[in-house]
């Protein structure tokens, strides 16, 4: 309704219960979402945001259940971020691969490229 992106943390294997909350209301956010479980053992989300900027974002959890978050724009050149999928690496790190819908052309993110080169 709102286009937020929201997150469930499941407070038993069967999810009877959940704690729930809000990550990213910023526009029309939290499309073509994949999360993964990070070294820390907390969630990191990567996304797409339709509105009002059509860019790549993550959301960084700080705890288990999302309860706060850092998110950011990881790619804001043009229309990016489709079927974006999150995973991670064996350095701990996440990789996201995602589409550029502009240029047609599939896209992969690593912190690791931004500090040493691709």
């Amino acid at each position: 309704t709102n286009g937020d992106l929201k997150v469930a943390s499941c407070d038993d294997p069967t999810c009877t219960t959940a704690t729930t909350g809000a990550i990213d209301t910023t526009g029309g956010v939290g499309q073509f979402i994949s999360i993964a479980i990070g070294v820390d053992g907390n969630p990191i989300i990567s996304y797409y945001e339709q509105w009002p900027n059509g860019d790549l974002k993550v959301a960084s959890c700080d705890d288990s259940t999302c309860t706060t978050t850092t998110t950011r724009a990881i790619d804001t050149t043009g229309d990016v971020g489709f079927y974006t999928s999150i995973a991670i690496g064996v350095s701990g790190n996440p990789v996201i691969s995602y589409f550029d819908l502009d240029n047609r052309d599939l896209k992969v993110f690593s912190p690791w490229w931004m500090a040493g080169g691709r």
